[in-house]
């Protein structure tokens, strides 16, 4: 098989035992093996801190699109002039941000940034 077609394959495949297969196809079926590596790690703590970094990464993914959710529904009601609408995802998104922030998923200055924008689009209604 050539390098593309291994790649393309990676993310439908599951667990099987070793015995069963070439090589190739182990690699190919490891949770760690994706798109975004071409090589598995040697290593036992190295494969956990992979596998943990994923972990971290589609928490990390998750948690900005559910904040980038709550700023386009606080925008949206911002347009149709629905104050009590905006005013409810305005104190959503802030919240999410804090906690991002505290968690590390945004840097603090850049959280409040967003919310010191946010607001100021809030109070312009008024």
């Amino acid at each position: 098989m050539e390098e593309s077609n291994l790649t393309g394959l990676a993310s439908a495949m599951q667990w099987t035992r070793r015995g069963d297969l070439p090589s190739y196809v182990l690699v190919l079926q490891s949770p760690l093996f994706d798109e975004r590596s071409e090589t598995l790690p040697n290593i036992k703590q190295q494969e956990k801190r992979m596998r943990q970094a994923e972990k971290r990464r589609m928490r990390n993914k998750s948690r900005k699109s559910e904040i980038k959710t709550y700023i386009r529904r606080f925008e949206a009601a911002l347009q149709r002039g629905d104050r009590e609408e905006s005013e409810l995802y305005l104190a959503k998104a802030i919240k999410a941000l804090d906690k991002a922030a505290s968690d590390g998923i945004l840097h603090k200055n850049n959280a409040a940034n967003r919310k010191s924008r946010l607001t100021r689009k809030f109070n312009a209604l008024s």
